[in-house]
């Protein structure tokens, strides 16, 4: 019992002295004591970068007016602190997250705040070495990324262009696949931060173009119908003449017209009206009637139509008020009237030679055969006169007199789209011209007309010897042989390839046969084309044209150049005038890559 009461005092003894350790003594806080208030840290920074420092004050406050101390603890990250009362200077040794432990003491109670900002990996540039302004497609490129930043990773990117690129960490070979501009872009990180750079090089590449060069057939699509092709006061060429060259020589060569020797043509036919206004070449004096008729016996007055009209065809006078031309301005005419007799056209034809007449235009066909027809024909040849007759209207497989003959031209007819136009066709016939429905000289002006709509074979030979009056004044000594194979050269080769039936040796074309085309060379070249400016890219390369034996024939072209330009354009150059200018009556082909068509350019362009 006194062993229990001993233990119970003891274990008093211990809560009593518990009690008063709790309540006093050295170690204990004081509960009436304020704890210090942070305010502010100035100076603190979200973000920074590697090798910047945070200097930090620290704005704290007491309420009880205890003396404060502080302390600064790096808690997150690597970095280095010196301190000095409430300000420290902190400075990171590494990229990331840099969290510091602020603590500020009373000597009685203290208050913790930690703060945290994100270090950055510090800017840098880098610089790119062995980039080139302009390489070829195929070539190697070796790039080098240089900077004074270390653990460098890097990405390539194509931003314009065709190209590939093989890397190797700070190098890279860049191989351009395509002509044009290549935009390189290089990408360098340091995990926190980029730095990039590019460069554009122009690439060149070596093209090759391969083709066909050829004569583009004359357009007639924007021509109207006869009947509406002329408008008040604009002059429209009839669609014969767009034809067979004679607007572009009178647009671009009129002065070839103007030198020509006057050639004398006869037309024998129904006379004509020499009182028509657009007639004045015709000779009067020494125009002869064949036939009788009640104007009298000396009278070549037509009461007709057709020996006015085919007259007009070849030789009415030019004048852009009248809406209305011949073929040759060159010409002086003869009529000699004639009845439907082969006896009025032998005598006619003996005319022809006693009188000095170089050609002589016969539209119209006898069906049968007179001897004294042939031998006035041979008689006009063995002389130098040259003969064009028509093959009739018939759409026979056959030719009437004298179209049969050797010794003459047989002209048959197509329309203005180049399609045979029923005429007669056989293997006498020569040449073909446009031969229906357009307009030439009215006979009866008292019906008030100046135009009457004509055509067929009648209409195609007088165009025809339009033609050949222009040949022969540009080289009067030409024999009708010679001539035939001048015109063959220069003529549109149509329907079957080569002779045929129908459209004989094809349609001559006059532009090309006074500029003596086949005789130049043609310019090939590659070219950027701005409106009417050609960027000639490498050198043009020039191709003869003297194994041309029709317009129909084409050459083979093949064409290497370097050029930068994706998009470039191949031309063929006839320079007719031959003054080393592109200029409007020249031939100008352009195809983007293939066969050149060309024809005769109505533009002026300027070669750079």
């Amino acid at each position: 019992m006194q062993k229990k009461k001993v233990i119970l005092l003891l274990i008093s003894l211990v809560m009593l002295l518990t009690s008063c350790s709790s309540s006093g003594g050295s170690g204990s806080k004081d509960q009436s004591n304020a704890k210090p208030i942070i305010n502010e840290v100035m100076g603190f920074l979200e973000e920074i970068d590697l090798g910047e420092s945070l200097s930090l004050e620290i704005i704290a406050t007491d309420a009880d007016n205890d003396k404060l101390s502080y302390a600064f603890v790096i808690a997150k990250g690597e970095g280095d602190i010196v301190a000095n009362g409430n300000k420290a200077k902190v400075t990171p040794s590494q990229v990331g997250e840099l969290a510091v432990k602020i603590m500020v003491e009373d000597g009685k109670d203290n208050t913790i705040k930690t703060v945290t900002t994100n270090v950055n990996a510090p800017p840098f540039d880098i610089e790119l070495n062995g980039t080139v302004k302009e390489a070829m497609v195929g070539d190697n490129i070796e790039i080098e990324v240089l900077s004074d930043t270390n653990n460098l990773s890097y990405e390539y990117y194509v931003v314009k262009g065709e190209g590939e690129i093989t890397s190797n960490d700070n190098k890279a070979i860049i191989t351009p696949k395509s002509i044009g501009d290549l935009e390189v872009k290089v990408v360098a990180s340091n995990g926190s931060g980029e730095a990039s750079k590019s460069f554009v090089m122009k690439v060149f590449g070596e093209v090759n173009v391969v083709g066909n060069i050829g004569f583009e057939l004359p357009n007639m699509e924007r021509l109207e119908n006869p009947k509406t092709q002329y408008s008040a006061g604009k002059f429209n060429y009839p669609f014969p003449l767009v034809q067979i060259g004679v607007d572009n020589l009178r647009e671009y060569n009129q002065y070839m017209l103007d030198n020509l020797e006057t050639i004398r043509v006869g037309v024998i036919d129904s006379g004509v009206n020499y009182e028509h206004p657009y007639l004045s070449k015709v000779n009067v004096e020494l125009s002869k009637k064949f036939r009788q008729d009640y104007y009298g016996d000396e009278d070549i007055l037509d009461m007709n139509y057709h020996g006015t009209a085919m007259t007009g065809l070849i030789g009415a006078d030019f004048n852009s008020d009248n809406n209305f031309v011949g073929v040759a301005p060159n010409v002086e005419l003869v009529a000699l009237k004639t009845s439907d007799t082969s006896y009025d056209t032998a005598n006619a034809l003996d005319f022809v030679v006693d009188n000095n007449i170089d050609i002589v235009n016969m539209s119209f066909i006898h069906v049968y055969f007179n001897e004294q027809l042939q031998n006035s024909v041979q008689n006009a040849s063995v002389n130098g006169v040259i003969m064009n007759s028509a093959i009739g209207n018939q759409g026979v497989n056959d030719a009437g007199y004298p179209a049969k003959y050797d010794e003459t031209f047989a002209i048959g007819g197509i329309d203005r789209f180049y399609n045979y136009a029923d005429t007669n066709y056989c293997d006498k016939v020569d040449f073909v011209v446009a031969g229906s429905s357009y307009l030439s000289t009215h006979h009866d002006l008292r019906e008030g007309e100046l135009y009457t709509i004509t055509g067929e074979s009648s209409g195609a030979t007088a165009i025809f010897t339009g033609i050949t009056a222009l040949i022969k004044g540009k080289y009067p000594n030409i024999s009708q042989s010679e001539m035939k194979e001048l015109l063959k050269r220069y003529s549109f080769d149509l329907g079957t390839k080569g002779y045929d039936e129908q459209f004989g040796w094809g349609m001559p074309h006059l532009y090309t046969l006074m500029n003596k085309v086949l005789d130049k060379e043609v310019k090939v070249f590659v070219a950027k084309k701005d409106n009417n400016n050609l960027e000639v890219l490498g050198n043009p390369k020039n191709y003869s044209l003297s194994v041309f034996t029709n317009l129909s024939n084409q050459i083979n072209y093949e064409f290497n150049f370097v050029s930068d330009a994706p998009n470039h354009s191949v031309f063929a150059w006839i320079d007719v005038n031959e003054d080393g200018q592109i200029n409007a009556g020249d031939y100008l082909g352009e195809s983007s890559n293939g066969d050149l068509k060309i024809d005769v350019t109505k533009q002026d362009y300027n070669l750079m």
